[in-house]
Order: structure tokens, then sequence, then C-alpha cells
């Protein structure tokens, strides 16, 4: 039934499994950002410590003297972020965009997100719009990873 409004109110613009990754992913996901909110540290030793997390921020401190030797990383990218770009880049893509490609357009930075290549991005836009069973026709010239 939520699915059918949803569906109703994107416009038909997206698949049943796209629809599917609207919902939250996680049946936990509650309990998870409680976690976040109240995180252990000495000074609340009632505080939570997250185990469904794959993120391993206490080891970070002991390899960023390591990385640092080599390069430097912003701290931002040290563990999760914001999968669909940092800020950074996303401010200043829209910059280039409204300053090169669209003069007197309003790029806004939560229209853009990014991926890792050109093949992720369809991969991610074909799975949301086309239903399974579906095909997608790529014209020339393309990709040759597309084959």
């Amino acid at each position: 039934m939520e699915n059918e409004k949803l569906h109703a109110t994107s416009g038909g613009r997206l698949s049943e499994r796209g629809l599917k990754c609207t919902a939250p992913a996680l049946s936990y996901l509650g309990h998870f950002l409680a976690t976040k909110a109240r995180p252990w540290s000495a000074s609340d030793p009632d505080g939570y410590i997250p185990l469904a997390v794959a993120e391993n921020r206490l080891s970070f401190e002991i390899l960023r003297p390591k990385f640092q030797e080599s390069f430097s990383l912003p701290p931002e990218i040290e563990c999760y972020n914001d999968f669909s770009g940092l800020a950074p880049l996303k401010n200043s893509i829209a910059s280039l965009m409204m300053r090169t490609i669209l003069p007197g357009i309003q790029v806004e930075i939560s229209h853009l997100h990014f991926s890792a290549g050109c093949g992720a991005i369809l991969d991610n836009l074909f799975f949301c719009i086309a239903e399974r069973g579906e095909s997608v026709l790529i014209p020339a010239p393309y990709y040759p990873a597309f084959d």
C-alpha cells in the first residue's frame, strides 16, 4: 500500500525495485541512530557502542600518523561520510555548472550526487527506473564495458 502511494506521488518514475530503496534499509535504524546520538565515552559510561557498523573509528587513531607520513587526509574522509558526495565537491561543481553550462539557473547541491564512475551511476539509475526484465538501449558511441 505504501509503495503504491509513493509510486503514484512519484508520477510512476520509480520502478518497484527503486521504490523498495526508498524504505529504511535497516529494521534497527531507529536504535542505531540512538547509539550515534549518545556514544559511549569515559564521561558517559552508559552511552552506546554500536556494533552494527563496519566503520572502525578507533583504529584510525592508530593509522592516521602512518598515513600522514606519506600524504595528508582531510578528517571527513577517514570514515563513512555523505555517500552522495562531500559538500566541498558539490559546492564546487554547482558553482562551475552555474558559471559555465547553466548560467542563470540555480543548481541545488542537494540535487547533485556523485558515484565512482559512469557505470555505477547508470547501474543505480536503471535499477531505480526500470522494472526487472526491462532493457536499456545505450546508443553508440558507448563505453565497451557496457557490453
